[in-house]
């Protein structure tokens, strides 16, 4: 699975009660920015343990949602 549809798809754990279209919109632009805002949400979503790295294992629990 690509990397962005992957955080797209975790991503939809972290939204709820906002439309479709802001879900959208803010995926696009905190991708195409590619700023700290970013790496903070990727920490937040896949670094479970908080060692600051995202194993294979970790990796692996977004693949099958």
């Amino acid at each position: 699975m690509p990397g962005k549809l992957k955080f797209y798809k975790a991503l939809q754990n972290h939204f709820h009660r906002i439309s479709d279209h802001m879900k959208i919109n803010y995926y696009m632009d905190i991708c195409a920015r590619k700023d700290e805002m970013l790496d903070h949400w990727v920490k937040e979503i896949f670094d479970r343990d908080g060692d600051g790295y995202i194993s294979h294992f970790e990796k692996e629990l977004y693949d099958h949602n």
